[in-house]
């Protein structure tokens, strides 16, 4: 097979540009939450949609009022009572009457002030008011909350508790969002044993598919596992050829080193998939390679725990986050001291796990343990990956190093 090694820089871009635009799906209000809008949605009416009273209270005009005073106070007639739901909207309120309103009553039409029902004296439906109101006063008016044509969320961004709530009170039933995206994981190598299945000597659980799929999901994409494949080409690309039929994006571990049972490579281009890269200038993570087949694609990681799980990190969180329809999807990175330091060269480019936390107000990073490939337990706690530049000396400790967050929050 020709060699085609990428940078993961160039890696990363190549993935990004090759994949499909996912399709949109109106789903109903109660089932949006987390989902990503596919276009920017305005307000189709105001809310309120009419002007409403903030207090228990009267409802008069504010003309009324004026002149009012302690010693002179106006007296306005009572003629009925608003409670909040009420649908009339057939009110003539003549000059120097009013209407008695609970807190949320619609104002008739005309009626322009509310005063507080504890700010006046009410005797014999007559209200005897001491001072002059504003227009407006104690009104909620039409549009307060929401104006029709307010932009409550943007293409690209995720639908909260609050937007949902916005939602709601616009009266909409559905949302258009980006369909979740699926996801199919195939993990090979006849060392594996699925859980419940009892080891024999040589063999191992496959945590990498299990990992994986968790992963998916936490994304908010939708993950399918599709077991463990033996080292056998007809049977790798079965279920290669069945996971790109039921998915939009697969993934695979192990199988794409230069060994003789390395056999994804060989069963996807005999599938028909054009290859994209079929190595990384990187550490862990050099044996990776992706692949496109009916406008899918497929990428295929290591099968070593750590390599490729760093590796989903820096290749496939940016890809789900994408599919999901976020318009920001990109790595952020931090330059941090690392507490530890590193005791082994680094002749080629090398990711490390690590753990940012707050040391006295200050960002550090620490190592979460053995940074060997196959080691899977350093990625529990790990929230960043340390960047080592290729042709590196050991480093110190207290050394600034950069490096990727894998979280948005750092506890």
């Amino acid at each position: 097979m020709k060699l085609l090694v990428k940078e993961l820089e160039e890696a990363q871009r190549l993935l990004l540009t090759n994949l499909e635009k996912m399709v949109s799906i109106r789903t109903p209000i109660e089932a949006s939450l987390d989902q990503v809008v596919y276009n920017d949605v305005h307000a189709s009416t105001n809310v309120p949609a009419f002007s409403k009273s903030a207090f228990d209270g009267f409802a008069l005009k504010a003309s009324d009022t004026i002149g009012a005073t302690q010693e002179g106070p106006v007296k306005i007639k009572i003629l009925t009572e608003i409670k909040a739901g009420d649908t009339r909207q057939d009110y003539k309120i003549e000059q120097n009457n009013g209407v008695k309103v609970l807190t949320g009553a619609p104002i008739p039409r005309g009626i322009d002030a509310v005063v507080k029902k504890e700010d006046v004296d009410y005797i014999d439906s007559t209200i005897s008011i001491k001072q002059k109101l504003d227009s407006s006063s104690n009104i909620i008016e039409k549009g307060a909350d929401i104006k029709n044509g307010d932009l409550i969320i943007k293409a690209g961004d995720s639908i909260s508790p609050y937007h949902l709530g916005a939602f709601t009170a616009l009266g909409m039933t559905e949302v258009l969002v980006y369909n979740t995206p699926r996801i199919g994981v195939i993990s090979t190598g006849g060392e594996l044993k699925e859980l419940g299945e009892e080891l024999q000597y040589g063999q191992i659980y496959n945590s990498n598919l299990y990992t994986i799929v968790a992963l998916i999901n936490s994304l908010g994409a939708s993950g399918k596992g599709y077991g463990c494949v033996d080292d056998n080409i007809e049977q790798i690309k079965d279920v290669i050829n069945r996971a790109i039929k039921e998915n939009d994006l697969v993934i695979t571990t192990g199988g794409v080193s230069v060994g003789d049972y390395d056999l994804v490579e060989e069963a996807l281009v005999s599938l028909g998939a054009s290859v994209i890269y079929n190595r990384l200038n990187i550490k862990p993570g050099t044996s990776s390679m992706a692949a496109k087949k009916e406008g899918k694609l497929i990428v295929a990681l290591s099968g070593n725990p750590g390599a490729a799980l760093i590796s989903f990190e820096l290749l496939i969180k940016n890809l789900i986050k994408k599919m999901r329809g976020f318009e920001n999807y990109h790595f952020k990175r931090i330059q941090i001291p690392i507490l530890d330091g590193f005791k082994k060269s680094s002749p080629h480019r090398r990711f490390l796990r690590a753990k940012v936390f707050y040391e006295r107000d200050t960002l550090v990073a620490v190592l979460t343990g053995n940074q060997q490939s196959s080691v899977l337990k350093s990625m529990i706690g790990c929230n960043a990956l340390i960047d080592i530049p290729a042709g590196s000396d050991p480093i110190e400790k207290g050394t600034l190093v950069n490096a990727i967050l894998l979280k948005n929050e750092i506890d």
